[in-house]
């Protein structure tokens, strides 16, 4: 009976709970010693090491391990031991969470490290015959990680930034198996990128001058905010200019910059409509303006967007560049699945 207790999940999780309540309280009581011992410091850090790693290893054994949960979990308990030690310390006294963001900032740049290496290995891999880093990226985040929705956003973040600056200096290759399809040029987006880019530079000088008359902090947040705004463009246009629609003998890989990744199966493509069908769900997936051609299906499918977001359609549009081509490709792929 106590060895089934001992095991019990919520058991685990209680027993979390009481312990955590213990070290917080005692980290509330021993701050307010801080002032009068001889080694303040030395405390501080005491109280600090508790609330940013005693806890969170607890939560880990006790509640983690048992569950089978996400390391994912620790964010909102590291989170919290983290603002209980800055309102619980001294301000003279949180040198050490200084320590811990700084600790933070490295093992995120670890995993990122991590994921773009794998990534790399993974495309870079003959056995991989697409080319494609944005679905590398996105599982072996999501492996990393170990919660599929969010390692594809966090995927989908590092490839905004390899898009951005890495593809430049890249070569991509089209599976041999499969024709590859550009939608980017139809659409103007070079020059329209080019416009968005640069009133992004002209409006982020100008926010920072006005804005820093008034708080230069607030300024340059505003400013990080808005190179990561346009590094997000600039690899969004990179990634739509380099990620072809595919289609082979058995399906049409459907690609949009960053924003869709899916596959549909040839054999429920019921035909290629010049304009969007009046019923059903579809999803227009062009760049800019109207989408010149509708993937139309006769069962809905489910695509995954680019923050592991999915939607139902049963019709997709966009505008290819080579129009008659695609036509005539799909079509002809299409009358050989109705054969067999």
């Amino acid at each position: 009976m106590i060895q089934n207790i001992l095991t019990d999940r919520r058991f685990s999780v209680l027993l979390f709970g009481v312990l955590a309540a213990a070290i917080f309280s005692v980290a509330i009581v021993t701050s307010g010693w801080i002032a009068g011992v001889d080694s303040p410091n030395l405390l501080a850090a005491a109280i600090a090491f508790d609330l940013l790693i005693t806890v969170p290893l607890a939560f880990y054994f006790l509640v983690i391990r048992r569950n089978s949960m996400s390391l994912l979990a620790l964010g909102p308990i590291v989170g919290a031991g983290w603002l209980a030690a800055y309102f619980i310390l001294p301000v003279e006294h949180r040198a050490p969470l200084y320590v811990a963001e700084i600790g933070a900032i490295a093992f995120e740049a670890f995993i990122i490290f991590t994921i773009s290496r794998n990534a790399v290995k993974a495309v870079r891999d003959p056995k991989n015959n697409s080319g494609d880093p944005l679905p590398s990226l996105r599982n072996i985040a999501a492996d990393t990680i170990g919660n599929r929705r969010l390692g594809i956003a966090a995927g989908t973040e590092i490839a905004a930034l390899y898009y951005a600056i890495i593809s430049w200096f890249t070569k991509g290759r089209t599976p041999e198996s499969a024709k590859a399809f550009s939608y980017h040029r139809r659409s103007g987006l070079v020059g329209i990128a080019l416009i968005l880019l640069f009133a992004l530079v002209v409006e982020t000088v100008v926010l920072h001058v006005v804005v820093s008359m008034w708080s230069p902090t607030a300024a340059w947040i505003i400013t990080a905010l808005s190179i990561y705004g346009g590094i997000w463009l600039l690899g969004h246009f990179r990634a739509s200019v380099l990620r072809h629609v595919l289609v082979d003998d058995q399906s049409i890989a459907f690609k949009s910059g960053l924003l869709y990744d899916f596959s549909i199966p040839l054999a429920i493509v019921k035909c290629i409509a010049h304009s969007k069908p009046e019923d059903g769900k579809a999803v227009s997936a062009a760049i800019f303006g109207e989408a010149s051609h509708w993937i139309v299906l006769n069962e809905e499918i489910e695509a995954e967007g680019a923050f592991g977001f999915t939607t139902k359609l049963d019709a997709v549009g966009f505008t290819p560049d080579e129009p008659t081509e695609f036509e005539a490709v799909v079509g002809s792929r299409i009358d050989l699945q109705k054969v067999q």
